[in-house]
């Protein structure tokens, strides 16, 4: 199953490229997401049954549920996108 979430090999450096680590394009609780030459970008969000993640980046953390999109500023790190568990 996790074979029909993988990615094909990363373009060459240069080309835009935006994916989870280990060249998936899913994710379930804490995740790296791996860029590859983009200054900024957007996520466009949509999260039902009442769930709640978090996206840590550099210097900002920003509080992703229900729907919506933001700007992310890339500084060249990785981002972690990670469920929040809401009690």
């Amino acid at each position: 199953m996790l074979l029909s979430y993988s990615l094909p090999p990363r373009p060459p450096l240069g080309a835009l490229d935006i994916r989870f680590s280990a060249d998936m394009r899913y994710c379930r609780d804490d995740c790296v997401i791996e860029t590859q030459s983009v200054e900024k970008f957007y996520i466009k969000y949509n999260i039902e049954n009442d769930e709640h993640w978090e996206l840590i980046t550099l210097d900002q953390r920003y509080e992703l549920n229900g729907r919506g999109k933001i700007e992310v500023m890339n500084q060249g790190d990785d981002f972690i996108l990670r469920s929040m568990k809401l009690e």
